[in-house]
Formats: structure tokens, C-alpha cells, sequence
């Protein structure tokens, strides 16, 4: 009783210091520790902001601060504080369907406390896609960009409907606008583009625009795409890397960046980055993943034991170092339906083998000898105690979890390539985990201790290392669109067609004018230009080469997969790859690779996952682990969805460097029909807020929206 009331006391002292701080104490605590409250967690919501709660005398009301409030929908602030958002929408009927075709209009005011604020901006959403259902908006802004800002409207198809066969998808639906915020000073670069318009082309104009801007205050690049219903566009994740956006429509993966060339902008990312991303033993096993390996890896460092072996070096396979457990297991099972020969041993129980390494040179001298169970497989769904745990085997060499069961936090390569190296050589000469011992004597063993000998690592083992076990390389699967965009005027005579792809999205552009795709095979281009680059990653390309590399591992037979799922984890905001999962349903078989079957058993499906990693700028995909083979269960009454809640697992132990979240607000359409207005809008890091009712009416408990 006397310690709970101490936990009970020490819990009400500290809700009673994070909402009664002094302010000179957390100015203190921001300048020196980073957080305004100190000792506890940055994730706590307390620790970013300075005050508690909004004033009062800081909550403006809507109709004293936009004129005609009642035309308009205020959705939010953007990050500086300055420019209010608002959207409105106006309905049409449709000349080719019975349906209404909905027109959005995004509108910049600039914001006064305690007046009215002015229009500085508008701007027509989703241009180019026909709208016929109410949209869910929401307006976000990169973490460390504030000179554009993101407009996505998203529906969904119903799901309420009684039919719900496996064979029914519905659709969800994403329009993007990405548009730059005017200027709220004047730009020199705006003034001459807007003395080249008359009054009557402003009036003539079909764009909504309130005066023509340059680039840099005016560009406005417009997209749309259509994916199943369970592929939603999350913007914490989708905008997560600074000037890029990457979304997943099932098929694709797409990242969409927009830049102006002839150095009017540059580019809000560093492609250069010489940091690289790869999972750790420890994330991988924690989540039950194998790791995989290139083709020559394990041949090579049993080659490498072999040499040391012959030097008078005995060791049990206890002793070994995790990389040669693993590679002698993977070894063992990779070549065992080869040209192998195995000893047989009266004491082994059915279906165990026993590899021996013996001596070229002297067949009698015995080297090493390795129990095996796992070359030849039957899976089983009552017994799956049989299955060879390769995970289990980490975790006996690496002991206890490590404190941080996640992926390295952005290391240099060079670093990381001299770390496997050195591990590799270490164990080689002696020293470290899993060392050899030299027998001295039957009663005595002593340990071997040597100085690292790297001249045993050859060229060709260094190039292995890098790449060896882990992170392995898949190219082939991307697909780079370059779309160069001018105005109108200055590109009538050198239009360009669409790219001949089937992964492209359909994009359009304005600045001041409506702007037209150019073609690239033209030697003189008009300036400036807006390209607009995106890189789509075939996951049905990747399914396959995904599926081939774990059957190889595990040594079956793969015939063909019949389905696949792909869900993003997270984005990494330095470098903007991609950690993503990849579920497959495939055809195997586990009889031995030289057998003479040339037919699929269509009984034999199984279903395992990928994780890897997508790097947009290189191209290529780095495969980091993938799970057991299990049997695919033959009822299948829904659809089958794997891969968002493991996702979603993966997603909260996943810690890359510490970034921040995109700023967001979001105004959600139920069943096509808006949503009640909140009563308050609170700002809390400009430290602001907007009531719908004059203050005499205010509820009690309005709704905030962050």
C-alpha cells in the first residue's frame, strides 16, 4: 500500500512539472539539453512545446479574420505562421456521366491578428483529373521545407457492400497537387513576369491564379493515381524525406520529386550522401528473419576454414564464429543435391546427414565433421519442430539482444566495410569470438593469440565482405521518368510525347501559364524548365527476383508465385530509401534440385516475407533478411492482406536517425458527406488558434486539430 501511494505521488509530481514549469527554466532546459522539459522522452508531447495551452486572447475568431468565412473552409496555418489555408469546392454536372464532377480551390490569406486578412493566392487543385466523389483533404509540409506545401484528397470506395468474396478489390483514389507558397515580401524575379500579362489575358486565363508569379512563387505540378483500398496515402510516411514523395499503388513503388533547372532552385536533397542503410543481426533475429547471402560467400570462407584446418587448427562448431555457423549451414544445404558426398552414421536418426571435411591430399586425416537435419525437408503443418531455427542459431552466438534491436543508424560505408573486414580477419588469425585453439596436448588447450593477418583476405574476399552476407543487391526492377515542362508559349514548337511505360503517372504542370511537356532530343531548351522526376520500383519484377533468392537459400525448387503484397515501414530522411516488406505467395518444391520432375504440384504453395531496402537514386534493391517458408493455408474466404500489420510492427521498433514529422492537417469526408466542424482549431507551434463561434458561445470542450 505504502508503494503504490509513492508511485501515485511521484506521478502527480510530475504531471504537476510538466504543466506548471517555470518559463525561464524551460528556456534554460531548450538551450542546453534541446527539450524545454528535461529527463524525459523527446516523443513526449510536453517536451516540444513552451506553453501548456493556446491563450485565450490568442484565439481569433473565423469571421473577424476571413472575409466571406462562410464561402470557405479553414483547414490550417503554415509552418511560419503567416499564411492561413483555406479550400473551397464547387459542384458541375458531368456531359459524359450522370455523376457531379467536383472542382477544389485551394486559396493563401495572409494572416493579421485582429484583421481581416488578404487573399495573396489561389490556386486550382488536381488539374487534369475528373473528380466525381466528395475528397477527405489534407494540406502537409515537409519537415525542413517551407516554401511548398502538399494538397492530397483521397477517397475510398465503400466497403460496406454484403459481397465479400476474396475476388472483390475496391479501389482508393489520390489526387496531389504540389504547389509553391507566394512571395510575402515581393520578388524581384515575380515583377517582370507579371508586366508581360494584360489585363485581358488575366481575365481570359483559365487558371485560377491571382497574379503571375516566377517559378520559385508559382509552380504548381498536379498527379493523380488510383490503388486497392488498403494502399492509403499516409502522409508521415509518404513525405518523410524532404522534396521528395513516395506512395504505393500495389504494383509500384513511385517517388516524385519537382525541381526548376538553370539554378533558379536547387535541389532540397544531396544525392551524394555517403551514408548507407542496412538492418542488423540483431533486428533481423528479433523478428525471426534468415540473412541472406551472395552466391560465393560461404564457399569462400569454408574454403578460408579449410586452409586453416590444414594448419593444425581443430575446433568443434561450437566454437565457430556466427558468420562460419552460418555459412556452413547454408553451405551444407545449398550444395547437399550436388556433387557432395556424405558419411553415413548408425547412431544418426532418419533423415540427419553428416558432412566430413577431409584432407585432399590424405584422405584418412578427418578435418571437421558436421551434423546436419535440415538437408532434406519435409514441412508440415503439425510438425514444425523439425524446421531448422538458423535464427536460433544467431541468438546462441550473439547471446543476450542487444539494447538497441534496430537498424544501424546511417553509418559511413567506409566504416562499416572495415568493421566486417576486421571481424573476418580476426577470426581467421585467432582472436575474438569463436576463436580457434591450436591442440598443444591431450590434457591442454591453449588459446592462439596473434596479431590481425589481413594478407589472408584476398581481393576477392574483400569484395565479398561488403556485400557478403547481407544487403544484397537486386537491379533491374526501377524505372526513371525525366519529364521536362515549360510555358506554354516558348514550347509550342518542341512538344514531347509521354513516356511508353506502363508504371507512368499522369502529370501536368503551371507556373504563370498553363506549361507544356518538352521534348529532351532537342539541343536548344527554352529557360527555365520544372523537371519533374520519377522513379517507380516493379514489385511484381521484385517478387520474382525475391522469390528465386529464397529458394536458392533454402535450397527447393521455385516454380512460380501466384501472389504478392507490398507495404512501405518507413522512409529514411537523409538518404531517402525505402524499408518496405514484400509478402509472396509462391510454388515450391523441396525435392532435390536434380530430380527429374518437370511439373509444378500445385499443392506445394507456400508463403514467406522480404525486407529490403529501395535506394530511388541508385536504383538498385538491397534484399536484408526474409522469413520461413510456411504452408500457405488452402481456405481462403478473404483477401488475403498480410503484409500492413506486420508493417505496422516493423514500423515501431524501426528507429533510423531522429527526424521530424511533416507538419499536417486533415479534413476527413465520411460516407460523402462533411464531417461536423470543429469549434477550435489550435496551432500549437505558433502558438495560435481559430474558434468558429464568437467567443460568448464557445463549447466547452472544442475539438482541437493538430
Amino acid at each position: 500500500m505504502e508503494g503504490s501511494l509513492r508511485v501515485s505521488a511521484l506521478a502527480e509530481y510530475k504531471s504537476k512539472r510538466y504543466s506548471k514549469g517555470n518559463l525561464l527554466r524551460k528556456l534554460y532546459n531548450r538551450e542546453v539539453f534541446g527539450q524545454f522539459i528535461h529527463g524525459v522522452s523527446i516523443h513526449h508531447e510536453p517536451t516540444k512545446q513552451l506553453f501548456s495551452k493556446v491563450p485565450n486572447h490568442l484565439i481569433f475568431g473565423l469571421c473577424d479574420t476571413i472575409p466571406d468565412a462562410g464561402k470557405h473552409i479553414l483547414i490550417g496555418v503554415t509552418r511560419c505562421g503567416q499564411i492561413l489555408l483555406t479550400y473551397s469546392f464547387r459542384v458541375y454536372s458531368s456531359f459524359f456521366s450522370s455523376s457531379s464532377v467536383y472542382s477544389y480551390t485551394l486559396h493563401f490569406w495572409l494572416f493579421r491578428p485582429g484583421q481581416l486578412s488578404d487573399m495573396i493566392g489561389e490556386v486550382q487543385l488536381f488539374d487534369g483529373a475528373q473528380v466525381e466523389e466528395m475528397l477527405t483533404i489534407g494540406i502537409a509540409q515537409w519537415p525542413h521545407d517551407n516554401t511548398r506545401v502538399l494538397v492530397f484528397g483521397s477517397y475510398q470506395e465503400s466497403n460496406s457492400v454484403h459481397d465479400l468474396r476474396s475476388d472483390v478489390e475496391f479501389k482508393s483514389s489520390t489526387y496531389i497537387t504540389l504547389t509553391t507558397l507566394p512571395s510575402l515580401q515581393g520578388c524581384d524575379k515575380c515583377k517582370p513576369v507579371a508586366s508581360t500579362f494584360s489585363e485581358e489575358e488575366m481575365m481570359a486565363d483559365g487558371d485560377v491564379s491571382v497574379g503571375p508569379t516566377c517559378f520559385n512563387h508559382g509552380l504548381t505540378i498536379h498527379t493523380y493515381f488510383s490503388a486497392p483500398h488498403f494502399y492509403t496515402f499516409d502522409p508521415e510516411t509518404c513525405l518523410a524525406s524532404d522534396g521528395r514523395i513516395v506512395f504505393n499503388t500495389g504494383s509500384f513503388l513511385h517517388v516524385l520529386s519537382m525541381r526548376v533547372e538553370n539554378g533558379l532552385e536547387t535541389s532540397t536533397h544531396d544525392s551524394s550522401t555517403a551514408f548507407e542503410n542496412r538492418l542488423t543481426f540483431s533486428f533481423l533475429r528479433r523478428h525471426k528473419y534468415s540473412i541472406f547471402m551472395s552466391d560465393n560467400w560461404d564457399c569462400n570462407m569454408i574454403q578460408l576454414l579449410i586452409k586453416k584446418l590444414r594448419r593444425g587448427l581443430h575446433t568443434d562448431k561450437s566454437q565457430l564464429n556466427v558468420y562460419l555457423q552460418y555459412a556452413l549451414e547454408r553451405h551444407l544445404l545449398r550444395r547437399s543435391d550436388m556433387k557432395c558426398k556424405f558419411s553415413t552414421d548408425k547412431g544418426l536418426s532418419c533423415g540427419q546427414l553428416a558432412v566430413t571435411l577431409l584432407d585432399a591430399n590424405n584422405p584418412k586425416r578427418k578435418f571437421f565433421t558436421l551434423y546436419n537435419h535440415k538437408v532434406k525437408r519435409t514441412y508440415s503443418s503439425s510438425n514444425k519442430k523439425d524446421k531448422f531455427d538458423f535464427v536460433k542459431l544467431l541468438e546462441d552466438d550473439e547471446g543476450k539482444p542487444s539494447a538497441i534491436p534496430t537498424s544501424v543508424p546511417s553509418r559511413k560505408k567506409e566504416e562499416n566495410v572495415k568493421k566486417r573486414t576486421k571481424v573476418v580477419s580476426l577470426f581467421l588469425s585467432g582472436l575474438g569470438k569463436g576463436a580457434f585453439s591450436r591442440r598443444k596436448s591431450n590434457r591442454r588447450t591453449t588459446r592462439h593469440n596473434h596479431p590481425s593477418n589481413e594478407a589472408e583476405l584476398t581481393g576477392e574476399m574483400i569484395m565479398e565482405n561488403k556485400t557478403g552476407l547481407g544487403h544484397q543487391p537486386v537491379s533491374g526492377c526501377t524505372v526513371v521518368l525525366d519529364r521536362r515542362f515549360a510555358d506554354h508559349d516558348s514550347s509550342s514548337q518542341i512538344e514531347g510525347d509521354e513516356p511508353d511505360a506502363h508504371c507512368t503517372l499522369p502529370i501536368s504542370a503551371h507556373g504563370s501559364r498553363r506549361m507544356t511537356m518538352i521534348s529532351d532530343h532537342v539541343n536548344s531548351l527554352p529557360s527555365p524548365l520544372v523537371l519533374v522526376r520519377q522513379n517507380s520500383l516493379d514489385a511484381e519484377q521484385l517478387a520474382f527476383k525475391a522469390a528465386t533468392a529464397i529458394c536458392k537459400m533454402e535450397g527447393c525448387k521455385f516454380w512460380f508465385y501466384s501472389d504478392y503484397r507490398n507495404e512501405i515501414v518507413k522512409v529514411c530522411q537523409a538518404t531517402g530509401e525505402v524499408f518496405a516488406l514484400l509478402f509472396i505467395r509462391l510454388n515450391v518444391d523441396y525435392f532435390p534440385i536434380t530430380s527429374k520432375r518437370n511439373k509444378a504440384d500445385l499443392h506445394n504453395f507456400y508463403e514467406t516475407s522480404c525486407l529490403y531496402i529501395w535506394n530511388p537514386t541508385d536504383g538498385i534493391v538491397y534484399l536484408q533478411g526474409y522469413s520461413d517458408l510456411e504452408i500457405a493455408p488452402t481456405a481462403n474466404d478473404r483477401p488475403w492482406r498480410p503484409a500492413r500489420k506486420n508493417a505496422s510492427v516493423l514500423k515501431k521498433t524501426l528507429n533510423l536517425l531522429p527526424a521530424h514529422a511533416p507538419r499536417l492537417f486533415i479534413h476527413d469526408i465520411k460516407t460523402g458527406t462533411l464531417s461536423p466542424p470543429a469549434d477550435r482549431i489550435l496551432d500549437r507551434d505558433n502558438l495560435i488558434g481559430f474558434r468558429l463561434h464568437p467567443r460568448s458561445v464557445i463549447l466547452k470542450d472544442g475539438l482541437t486539430r493538430k
